[in-house]
């Protein structure tokens, strides 16, 4: 295979590691060292950053409007990505021909992160983050039919046990707490599409430069959840409660801007396979989040889809 992507699903921001290698050139992965205690500690305290954008999200909304609160989160973050280019010395110009490709990945992101904010907000936060995760399913599929990638037994294996524990997490929630079904289904759409966004990343970080690409697809989404937010959302005519600029403020810095400074520093040293693993913690760091910040119920039928789920995905991301 010739890259690796590990993606972030709680801020709709993946990556891509080109594994070619160049003429001249030593290749990404044979720089990568063994994981060791540091990668470890500092893998999992991103995946518990992650684990807590659905708390959030919580906190901000209905206080903050939805759309308003995402496209607030991505103009927030903007300053400090460009902060980020000019350390690495990267350009966000972007050839002119490309432009459509970063349109259309603009939409992509307002489409995905407006459904997640929307359908967290209608849900609890644990089942937020277990659905979310959904995204290998169509990433394994899709990327063998448009990538040309292959699809082992175990990863098809794995997507029936990670089906059946989604199954499960739907069921509990209509058993459980009227209301929250709408909410599941919105997150768990939003999963899925983001699969198909990733895929079309991939495709697109062959011709544009990462941060570029993650800059102007967080630029051009941020006005049409300004547009959208004006024409159906209903603005808060006063200050806003400081739990909701606190929940503002983790989205925007430490989970949009923190966590990928953090999760670019992990890929540099360590092989992308290997923190796509750590990532299958997210699910149940924000069930406990969600039960600890929020009062949110541990039900069996969360606890049990959600185990589901997570051992179906390390099948299908194993390698």
């Amino acid at each position: 295979m010739g890259k690796n992507i590990v993606g972030s699903p709680k801020t709709g921001v993946s990556i891509v590691i080109d594994r070619t290698r160049q003429p001249g050139q030593r290749s990404p992965a044979s720089a990568s060292r063994p994981i060791d205690a540091l990668g470890i500690a500092v893998s999992l305290f991103c995946c518990l950053l992650w684990a807590g954008n659905s708390v959030a999200i919580k906190f901000t909304v209905p206080p903050l409007p939805a759309f308003a609160c995402a496209g607030l989160r991505f103009a927030l973050a903007l300053p400090l990505i460009w902060l980020a280019c000019r350390y690495e010395g990267d350009r966000l110009a972007v050839p002119r021909r490309y432009w459509p490709l970063l349109l259309l990945g603009g939409l992509f992101n307002f489409a995905q992160i407006g459904s997640f904010t929307l359908g967290t907000s209608w849900t609890a936060a644990g089942r937020a983050t277990t659905l979310i995760n959904v995204h290998p399913l169509v990433v394994a599929p899709l990327g063998m039919v448009v990538l040309g990638e292959r699809l082992p037994l175990r990863a098809l294996v794995g997507a029936v046990l990670a089906v059946v524990g989604v199954a499960i997490v739907l069921k509990d929630s209509a058993a459980v707490t009227s209301g929250l079904m709408v909410g599941d289904l919105v997150v768990l759409g939003s999963g899925l599409f983001l699969g198909a966004y990733i895929v079309y990343q991939k495709l697109c970080l062959r011709w544009v430069r990462p941060l570029p690409y993650l800059f102007w697809n967080l630029a051009l989404s941020v006005p049409c959840f300004a547009v959208v937010s004006v024409a159906l959302e209903e603005l808060p005519a006063g200050p806003l409660p400081v739990s909701a600029l606190v929940g503002l403020a983790y989205q925007a810095f430490v989970v949009s801007a923190g966590g990928f400074v953090l999760w670019m520093w992990l890929l540099r040293r360590y092989a992308a396979t290997v923190l796509s693993v750590f990532g299958l913690t997210t699910p149940v760091m924000g069930i406990v989040l969600g039960h600890l910040l929020l009062d949110e119920p541990l039900t069996s039928g969360l606890l049990s889809g959600c185990a589901l789920l997570v051992c179906g995905l390390y099948l299908v991301v194993r390698r």
